[in-house]
C-alpha cells in the first residue's frame, strides 16, 4: 500500500484537528449571559459656562480675567462683544454594568 500523498494527510491532520474541537464543545449547552462591570471615564460639569457682553475695546482686560470671545455669536458690525468662560469640567471614572454571553465551556 502506497504512502497517503502530503495533501491526503493534510486533510486527515485537519479533519482530526476539527472533530477534536468539535468533541470538546458541549453543543447541546444553553448560551447564558453574564454581567460585566467596566470603568469607563466621564467629563462631570464643575461649573457650568458664562456668558456675558461687554464693549469689544475691552477684550484685552476680559481675556486676562479668564474670559474668551466668542465670535459666533458677536456681531461684527456691533461695538458689543459676546465673551465666554468655558465650563469647567473633571474627569472621573464610572462603573457599568453590561450583559453579554459568556462562555459556555
Amino acid at each position: 500500500m502506497p504512502a497517503p500523498s502530503i495533501p491526503t494527510a493534510a486533510a486527515f491532520l485537519v479533519a482530526v484537528a476539527l472533530g477534536q474541537t468539535l468533541l470538546t464543545q458541549d453543543v447541546n449547552a444553553e448560551p447564558h449571559f453574564c454581567d460585566v462591570t467596566v470603568t469607563v471615564p466621564q467629563e462631570e460639569e464643575i461649573t457650568p459656562r458664562e456668558n456675558t457682553t461687554a464693549p469689544c475695546s475691552d477684550v484685552v482686560t476680559l481675556m486676562l480675567e479668564g474670559w474668551q470671545l466668542d465670535p459666533e455669536s458677536s456681531d461684527p458690525d456691533s461695538s458689543i462683544c459676546v465673551y465666554y468662560k468655558p465650563a469647567v469640567t473633571q474627569t472621573i471614572m464610572v462603573e457599568e454594568t453590561h450583559q453579554g454571553c459568556c462562555d459556555v465551556s
